[in-house]
C-alpha cells in the first residue's frame, strides 16, 4: 500500500506545495510555474501522449488574433482560456495528446460556435440517443447538419486518440467545462463532462495530478481530490451515484493508506451490490492482504458478476499474486457461464503458462456463443495445441461464423496437416462462401496457398 517517495520526488513536491501557498489567488502563475516540475517527473516521455507535445508550449498568440475570430463568430472564449492561449502558450502541452494551436481550431466548428450549447451533464441516455439518431441512408447535408447542432457552442481543444476529442464550452449554461466525447453517431452514452468548472481548473488539477504521480490515462473522468478529500466527499455524499464517483476518483492515485483501506473493507462489510463491488476492486489494487480473502469468496460465489469484478480485478492489480487464486479459477471456469470471466480466467492463465484445453473444452458447444469464442480463443494458448486441435474441429463448421473464424484460425495457426482437419476445413469452405463471411474464407485460402494444401477449396 503506502510507499515513500523518493528525494526527488519529495524536493518536487515541496516546490509543488510552495506554489500553491504563495499564489493562492493567482491561477495562471501557479500554472506557469508548475510546468517546468510536470518536465522533471515525466523527463522520459513516459506518461501517454507525452511524446506528441513532449511537455513544450507553443509560443503565445496575439489577442488580436482571438479578438479578429470572436467578431467573425460573435463568440466569446471563457476569459481564462484567452488568458491561457496569450500569456502561457497557444497550445502544446497539456492533457493526452496536448492543446492544439487556436489557429487550428477555430473553424472547426465556427459556424456555430456562438450559439448556446445544448448539452448537459444531466443529459439522459435516452435523451442523447434521440439526439444523436440518424437514418442510415442520411444525407451528407443532414448529417452535416445534426453534428453542427450537437457541436454548437463549443470550441476544439485536441484529441484524447483516436476519434474521441476535448472540446470546451464556450456559450450557453455550461460555459468554461471541459467535454470528453466519444463516436457521437450512434453512441448509446451521452458525452462526459469533466467535473472541473474552467478550463483553468481542469489545465491545473492536470498538472497536479502528473506531479503528484497520479494515474493520468484516464484524466478527467474520475474526481479529482487526494485520498482525504475523496473519503471526506464519500461520507457527504447522498447517493450511491456519487458514492461510485468517489470510490472510482481514488483508483487515479499511486497509493492509499492503511486507513483507506480499512475504510474500503468497511464499505464491502456494511454495503450490498455496486458498492460494495466497487470498494473491492478498488482495494484489490492498493492492498493484496485486505482483499485477499474478499477475492476468494467473489471466486467462490454463485454470483456470476462477483465472479467476474474478482477476475478482472486479479488481473488488473495483482499480477505479482496470481498464483494464490489459479485453483479458484480453475474451479470457477468448471460452471461458469460468463464470457469476460472465461476471458480474464485465459489471460490469468496464459500468464501463468498454465493454459490448456481441457480447462475450456466444456465450453466449446455452449450455447451461447460469446462464452464459445472466449474459451476458444483461451484455450489456444495452450503450448500443446496441435496435439489437441481435434478438439477444434466441431466448431470450424458452426452456424456461428465468430465460432468458426476463432475454430478455423486456431487449426490454422498449428499448421497441422491431418486428414481429419483438412476434411473439416473443406466442410468451413463449402460453409462459408465470400458473400457469407469474407474473414473465414481468406484465413482459409492463405493456408491452403502457403502449403500448397490439395483439397475442395474451389
Amino acid at each position: 500500500m503506502a510507499t515513500d517517495f523518493s528525494q526527488d520526488e519529495e524536493a518536487i513536491l515541496r516546490q509543488w506545495q510552495q506554489i500553491n501557498e504563495q499564489y493562492p489567488n493567482d491561477v495562471l502563475t501557479r500554472i506557469r510555474e508548475k510546468i517546468p516540475l510536470v518536465k522533471q517527473v515525466d523527463s522520459e516521455l513516459d506518461l501517454f501522449g507525452a511524446d506528441s507535445h513532449e511537455y513544450e508550449l507553443n509560443p503565445v498568440i496575439a489577442l488580436a488574433d482571438i479578438e479578429k475570430w470572436q467578431k467573425r463568430t460573435g463568440a466569446t472564449l471563457p476569459q481564462d482560456f484567452v488568458q491561457f492561449l496569450t500569456q502561457i502558450g497557444n497550445g502544446g502541452l497539456g492533457p493526452y495528446y496536448g492543446i492544439v494551436r487556436f489557429e487550428d481550431s477555430e473553424s472547426r466548428f465556427d459556424q456555430t460556435a456562438a450559439l448556446p450549447s445544448i448539452l448537459s451533464p444531466d443529459m439522459s441516455e435516452e435523451e442523447w440517443q434521440k439526439l444523436t439518431f440518424l437514418d442510415d441512408d442520411c444525407s451528407d447535408e443532414e448529417f452535416d447538419e445534426r453534428e453542427n447542432y450537437i457541436h454548437q457552442g463549443v470550441f476544439y481543444l485536441g484529441t484524447c486518440g483516436c476519434e474521441y476529442d476535448l472540446l470546451l464550452v464556450i456559450s450557453g449554461e455550461y460555459a468554461g467545462r471541459i467535454i470528453y466525447t466519444n463516436h457521437w453517431c450512434g453512441s448509446n452514452q451521452p458525452f462526459f463532462f469533466s467535473y472541473e468548472l474552467s478550463f483553468s481548473q481542469w489545465y491545473e488539477r492536470w498538472l497536479d495530478e502528473v506531479i503528484q504521480g497520479y494515474e493520468t490515462s484516464w484524466f478527467g473522468h474520475r474526481l479529482g481530490g487526494n485520498e482525504q478529500i475523496l473519503l471526506s466527499l464519500y461520507s457527504q455524499a447522498n447517493s450511491d451515484v456519487k458514492h461510485i464517483d468517489v470510490l472510482n476518483g481514488l483508483t487515479k492515485l499511486p497509493r492509499l493508506s492503511n486507513d483507506g483501506a480499512l475504510f474500503l473493507e468497511s464499505i464491502i462489510k456494511s454495503e450490498n451490490g455496486e458498492l460494495s463491488q466497487k470498494a473491492l476492486s478498488v482495494l484489490a489494487k492498493f492492498s493484496f492482504n485486505v482483499s485477499k480473502l474478499y477475492l476468494m469468496n467473489a471466486l467462490q460465489s454463485e454470483d456470476r458478476e462477483l465472479n467476474k469484478l474478482a477476475v478482472q480485478s486479479i488481473f488488473w492489480y495483482q499480477k505479482d499474486q496470481f498464483t494464490c487464486y489459479q485453483s479458484l479459477i480453475l474451479s470457477r471456469l468448471k460452471q461458469t457461464d460468463c464470457a469476460d470471466f472465461v476471458s480474464f480466467s485465459g489471460y490469468i492463465l496464459k500468464e501463468l503458462n498454465d493454459v490448456k484445453v481441457e480447462s475450456f473444452q466444456h465450453l466449446f458447444c455452449h450455447n451461447n456463443p460469446d462464452i464459445t469464442v472466449a474459451a476458444l480463443y483461451a484455450a489456444a494458448a495452450d503450448t500443446q495445441l496441435a496435439s489437441k486441435i481435434s478438439q477444434y474441429f466441431p466448431a470450424m463448421i458452426s452456424d456461428n461464423p465468430q465460432v468458426a473464424l476463432i475454430a478455423v484460425q486456431s487449426f490454422i495457426r498449428t499448421e497441422t496437416m491431418t486428414p481429419e482437419g483438412i476434411a473439416y476445413l473443406e466442410m468451413a469452405w463449402q460453409k462459408y462462401p465470400k458473400e457469407k463471411d469474407e474473414y473465414i474464407r481468406n484465413n482459409i485460402i492463405r493456408f491452403v496457398k502457403k502449403f500448397a494444401i490439395e483439397g475442395n477449396f474451389t
